[in-house]
């Protein structure tokens, strides 16, 4: 019986190895193709120099333009620092650069075959793996533009999964994700929510502290890092006090709900008053916190089944996805990217529930179609000129060697235009699928196919989570009125 499962388990490292080296390689090829980005690469390299020149502690107040946490910030000089002993310069649109991105990318290969042991049979798991793996919307998104998304969006699939059985460790994850971007605090209502059915129906207070202690840990390490240099506030000011409010329009560049389907212009302030006297950004965040607090009681009702409470990681995950994509669909501000983690949740969540991969296969398309319509909007975004020039073009990323690129402009550590969108109004197309002429967006009228089937697919998943909570209730009953009789 051993020999077969030892057979059977090496077969499975095998092939998960040569999906890894195949994903590798299509990102390789696809960074040195493409410069991608430049804008946003071009500020990492400038935060990079920052750091380089006066350290991590010093460097928001030197540098304003870093909004990001700082576990890329500081992955950024750790990779500069080695690429600089071997004699190589970093440079915005080539390898050198996006080196880091890639490595990112393996982590997360690597940390994903982990992830997928123990849940279904060996030839889902290399099905669940290779979609996550070979994901073209997060190709695109490192790859290719040269982001950094799935830092934090692992983080947090780490922080779901390891929850059930080591709340300390998931305290850790959810720590380190906040520490890499703002947008992880998402993922505190599934945790929350589950640390206090634990707590009322466990009574063990024990779970709770331990997750606390994990999430304190590497935000306490850092607090004390920058509150030693004299940084704290401004770190504080830049990476999360401003997140809200920095691009104050309806939306940025995502199709969601705003421009496409309810026709608000997204160059519009959503700090105005717009309904009711309302502003934009609170309908929106009341919209989100509405659709939060349903998945939480998803949680709460899901675990009442002995079944799922003993085995939670599915109820977590598609809680997790739920909440991500509704993330990126209600609340103003949002960027074309934020879509990426719950993508990461659907298809983990798919290992536990099949059903889920059509979400998950749903998502990568308008996602990735949503990223790259920015990527190519007409003359603008695509080349060695960054969001202001250079075009869609092949043959920019190519070589490792050069001198860092000055400032090409401000992306999302810097001064968005949401007048004319991330790029202007593009006049080219994407394949079949026209864009340009909008708005006060790359994403005319053309992409309306994406947000209507974005909206649908919210639907169906809280839809989908209704169905489940309605099963438990209806077991739940069942089991209450038989026990009288049974007696």
């Amino acid at each position: 019986m051993r020999l077969p499962a030892l057979l059977q388990g090496r077969r499975f490292l095998i092939y998960a190895f040569l999906i890894v080296a195949a994903a590798c390689g299509i990102r390789f090829l696809l960074a040195d193709r493409y410069a991608g980005f430049v804008t946003d690469q071009s500020l990492f390299v400038q935060w990079m120099e920052t750091i380089r020149r006066y350290g991590l502690g010093e460097a928001y107040p030197r540098n304003g333009s870093i909004n990001y946490p700082p576990l890329f910030p500081l992955l950024l000089d750790l990779y500069g620092e080695a690429l600089n002993r071997l004699g190589i310069a970093v440079q915005a649109g080539s390898l050198s650069f996006k080196g880091v991105l890639l490595a990112i990318d393996l982590a997360a290969m690597l940390a994903a075959v982990k992830l997928t042991a123990g849940a279904g049979g060996a030839r889902w798991r290399l099905i669940v793996l290779a979609l996550f793996a070979l994901n073209p919307a997060f190709i695109a998104d490192s790859a290719v533009w040269g982001q950094v998304d799935l830092l934090h969006s692992m983080l947090m699939v780490l922080a779901v999964v390891a929850m059930p059985r080591r709340p300390w460790l998931s305290g850790l994850w959810a720590g380190f994700a906040l520490l890499a971007k703002f947008q992880a605090v998402t993922v505190l209502p599934v945790v929350g929510t589950y640390l206090l059915v634990r707590l009322v129906r466990g009574r063990s207070f024990r779970e709770a502290a331990g997750w606390l202690i994990g999430f304190a840990a590497p935000l306490g390490v850092a607090a004390a890092y920058f509150a030693r240099a004299g940084s704290l506030s401004a770190m504080f000011r830049q990476a999360y006090a401003d997140a809200v409010g920095q691009y104050a329009s309806a939306t940025v560049n995502a199709a969601n709900v705003w421009f496409h389907l309810l026709g608000v212009d997204p160059s519009a302030s959503d700090s105005e008053p717009y309904w009711a006297g309302l502003t934009l950004r609170t309908i929106g965040l009341l919209l989100f916190g509405a659709v939060t607090a349903f998945v939480c009681l998803y949680i709460w009702i899901a675990l009442k089944d002995p079944e799922k409470e003993r085995a939670p990681e599915a109820v977590l995950l598609k809680a997790a996805a739920a909440i991500g994509f509704a993330f990126f669909m209600l609340p103003t501000e949002i960027h074309e990217r934020y879509g990426i983690p719950a993508i990461a949740f659907a298809l983990f969540a798919a290992l536990y529930d099949r059903r889920w991969i059509a979400a998950a296969g749903t998502l990568t398309v308008t996602m990735l179609v949503n990223v790259l319509a920015v990527l190519r909007s007409g003359r603008r975004g695509f080349g060695r000129g960054g969001r202001n020039g250079g075009g869609f073009r092949p043959g920019g990323g190519r070589g490792w060697s050069g001198g860092s690129v000055p400032d090409a402009g401000m992306s999302e550590g810097g001064t968005r235009h949401p007048d004319r969108g991330f790029a202007g109004r593009g006049d080219g197309g994407l394949g079949g699928f026209p864009f340009g002429g909008g708005p006060g967006t790359t994403l005319s009228s053309g992409y309306v196919w994406v947000a209507a089937v974005n909206a649908l697919l919210l639907i169906w998943l809280l839809w989908a989570l209704w169905r489940e909570m309605s099963a438990v209730r209806a077991t739940v009953r069942e089991s209450v009125q038989d026990a009288p009789a049974a007696h």
